[in-house]
């Protein structure tokens, strides 16, 4: 029964962030996330690119992590769907942003998510 209980609470978390970061692709940003200096010796990075190879890295480590613990995200063909839903997300969430006035598209960005996600399954793979 307590397993049960976790199973929906890692579901439940995961639609949640899902459709936050779903939303969020449609809030307009401010602020300067141009770049961020890294380390002693200060490379340059643009801070929105790493934003968002992080969050979809974040999204591929919780996955990983509750396949570890036993939990599954669908009853069948978890990881192909998993894969599907993120993929999505991440072509859509950039694209998206093509037909929204206060929001930019950025090729970058797009590349970004996708580099992440092709980590972030990499991992699932090896682990």
């Amino acid at each position: 029964m307590a397993l049960m209980n976790f199973d929906k609470i890692y579901k439940y978390v995961f639609v949640i962030g899902y459709l936050g970061i779903f939303v969020l692709s449609f809030v307009p940003v401010f602020g300067n996330l141009s770049s961020t200096k890294i380390g002693p010796e200060s490379f340059k990075i643009r801070l929105d690119f790493f934003l968002h190879f992080m969050v979809y890295l974040s999204i591929c480590l919780y996955y990983l992590i509750g396949r570890k613990l036993g939990y599954n995200l669908f009853n069948k063909h978890s990881f192909a769907k998993f894969i599907v839903l993120v993929l999505f997300l991440a072509i859509f969430t950039e694209v998206i942003q093509l037909c929204i006035p206060s929001r930019t598209f950025n090729l970058v960005d797009l590349v970004s998510n996708l580099i992440a996600v092709f980590f972030g399954i990499v991992l699932i793979r090896l682990l």
